[in-house]
């Protein structure tokens, strides 16, 4: 049961890659929600990562600003390096110290 439900979410969490045809904000929440393992597992940089999520993008307004795509790859450095590139976004006073969730709150905020 555990290992079903486990497959279950992350399933459920790479939806959005599942069509091959979507790009640029349209796969954006499976790299916000587990872009840290994508990019830790498949040893993903920027460039593969813009290529990943921007290649192909027709729509201008869908495409993700190369600053962004950065930070994401930047989840699996240290989160004080993360946490210092973030400082330069505008956060909420209640928003926690957390650079991922602060990550995860920046960018659903600027592109969904």
């Amino acid at each position: 049961d555990i290992i079903r439900f486990a497959l279950k979410v992350a399933l459920h969490k790479l939806s959005p890659l599942h069509d091959s045809k979507k790009r640029g904000k349209e796969i954006l929440p499976a790299f916000i929600e587990i872009g840290r393992e994508l990019t830790s597992f498949f040893e993903l940089d920027a460039d593969q990562l813009d290529a990943i999520i921007n290649g192909g993008v027709l729509v201008k307004d869908s495409l993700i600003d190369r600053e962004d795509i950065e930070l994401l790859a930047m989840t699996v450095m240290h989160e004080h390096i993360l946490l210092s590139k973030l400082k330069a976004h505008p956060r909420s006073e209640d928003s926690p110290s957390d650079p991922l969730h602060h990550l995860r709150e920046y960018l659903y905020e600027k592109y969904l």
